[in-house]
């Protein structure tokens, strides 16, 4: 808000016949990205920690792509995580496009960012890796089929190791 009044342009029509047009507002990341320290100061920061803390950040909020990025893509992502944890009791498991963008989807709604991605998961996978005993030496797919996500079985059987 304080962004947004510093940077409006001044529409300064006068008479009957004048365009009068309010300019909309700038999206919160779009006028983050052009906080100063004196919008800090009305805000309500003091001064002495500004001075402290010179250096502002904003960051932009994150899209589907780059959820699934977050997902699938370094070597120690949510979904090799879990997919380690369920060798460890024979169980190999797959994960669906469709199931990782619900996923991502559902992070976005609830504006959790990055971090919620693993709530979201465990929430997901919970029912799952309690009854991980019935599904022993077979390969499952995380599905997301008719708005549920559904655990499906897969013919393919995995050598027990011992």
């Amino acid at each position: 808000e304080i962004v947004n009044k510093r940077t409006a342009t001044k529409n300064t029509a006068i008479g009957f016949g004048s365009n009068v047009e309010k300019e909309k507002e700038k999206e919160i990341g779009e006028a983050l990205k052009l906080v100063t320290t004196e919008d800090l100061v009305q805000y309500g920061f003091i001064p002495e920690f500004i001075g402290r803390v010179p250096v502002i950040v904003s960051l932009d909020e994150l899209d589907e792509e780059a959820m699934m990025k977050i997902l699938t893509e370094p070597k120690d992502c949510i979904v090799n995580q879990y997919k380690e944890i369920f060798k460890y009791d024979g169980v190999e498991l797959e994960f669906t496009p469709e199931a990782l963008k619900k996923i991502a989807k559902k992070t976005i709604k609830k504006k959790t960012g990055a971090r919620g991605l693993r709530s979201i998961f465990e929430d997901i996978m919970l029912d799952v890796m309690f009854n991980i005993k019935d599904y022993k030496n077979k390969k499952i797919e995380l599905n997301f089929i008719d708005n549920d996500f559904k655990i499906i079985e897969k013919k393919k059987r995995i050598k027990e190791v011992k």
